[in-house]
């Protein structure tokens, strides 16, 4: 039998919200990082004094504006549409409230920094554009699949 529902109400404080806001931004794809608007905010962040990109006004119209940085080489106005969508989807599910006002600002542009996983092949270096893995070797590649395929055995060479 299902528990009977109780009357109240629930509370989320500022910073509640703000990490459900920039956990769903980080989720998006193009959004390499959350920063602030000013240099002040990441030293704030680093004390865990203030969260770096956020800001949450939880007034009766629940405002939230989001200052990212975007990966080059992707359409900034598709990353903050899905940022969007994935912001207002969380804190909806979150919260069971709606956002009123949404600002997402594109702080700055960003390369991806990309790892290389231990046993990686060290002839293979990253690209700028999102991690793509380029070939630091190529004219030697070239050369040997010249060459395999001059030694391929047929049935016509045999």
């Amino acid at each position: 039998m299902a528990d009977a529902s109780v009357p109240g109400r629930g509370l989320a404080t500022r910073r509640a919200v703000g990490d459900v806001v920039r956990r769903a931004a980080l989720a998006s794809y193009g959004v390499v990082g959350v920063s602030g608007p000013r240099p002040w905010h990441t030293v704030l962040a680093w004390l865990g004094r203030a969260a770096p990109g956020v800001r949450v006004h939880l007034g009766p119209p629940l405002t939230v504006d989001l200052y990212l940085a975007v990966a080059r080489g992707v359409p900034v106005a598709e990353v903050a549409h899905n940022v969007e969508s994935a912001v207002r989807y969380g804190v909806r599910r979150a919260l069971d409230r709606e956002i009123d006002a949404l600002a997402i600002h594109v702080d700055r542009l960003r390369t991806p920094v990309t790892r290389r996983s231990e046993g990686a092949d060290p002839t293979l270096v990253p690209t700028p554009e999102l991690g793509q893995v380029a070939d630091a070797a190529e004219p030697e590649n070239v050369e040997q699949v010249g060459e395999a395929s001059d030694r391929e055995v047929g049935p016509a060479s045999a």
